[in-house]
């Protein structure tokens, strides 16, 4: 995407998680995510306002803010809180729970989203939540790969060169 001033308040958080996971042709850029990710919020998008109380970007951090908003979206066939929701039981539940982190990536990778595909193929390697699977890590990292995700670019032409 590229910043137009018709853009809804969704394709604007979009265009912020680009800047900030350097997605397709975007570097890395968290300042420029945070202001893409505050306006898209600020027009009433409800992933943008979960993503700012997760990341504590104008306002408090509020990870069980956060986890609540994104529960609600998932029902919503949501694919970003989804991939959140996977991060939240891989990363910052109590209880960290790597199937439940799975189930949720495997949900939204199967939406075609580009950091739960690329998520999943890592639990799949190193047997994270599922059991360890070489051709379901590469399945994943193939089509996070495809899907413009740098990691998984790396990790698939790392995979060819090995063989």
């Amino acid at each position: 995407l590229k910043e137009d001033p018709n853009m809804t308040s969704e394709e604007i958080f979009t265009l912020g998680l680009e800047h900030l996971y350097g997605w397709f042709d975007k570097q890395e850029n968290v300042e420029k995510a945070k202001e893409l990710v505050l306006r898209a919020s600020r027009l009433g998008c409800h992933c943008a306002m979960a993503e700012c109380a997760y990341k504590g970007w104008g306002e408090e951090k509020d990870v069980d803010k956060a986890f609540k908003s994104y529960s609600e979206l998932a029902k919503k066939s949501n694919t970003h809180a989804m991939h959140r929701l996977g991060c939240y039981w891989d990363f910052d539940a109590e209880n960290v729970d790597p199937k439940e982190a799975v189930r949720w990536y495997r949900r939204a990778a199967k939406g075609g989203h580009i950091s739960a595909s690329y998520n999943l193929s890592v639990a799949y390697n190193f047997g994270l939540g599922v059991a360890k699977n070489p051709r379901e890590a590469f399945k994943w990292c193939s089509r996070s790969a495809n899907l413009g995700h740098r990691s998984g670019q790396h990790n698939l032409a790392c995979a060819y060169e090995r063989g």
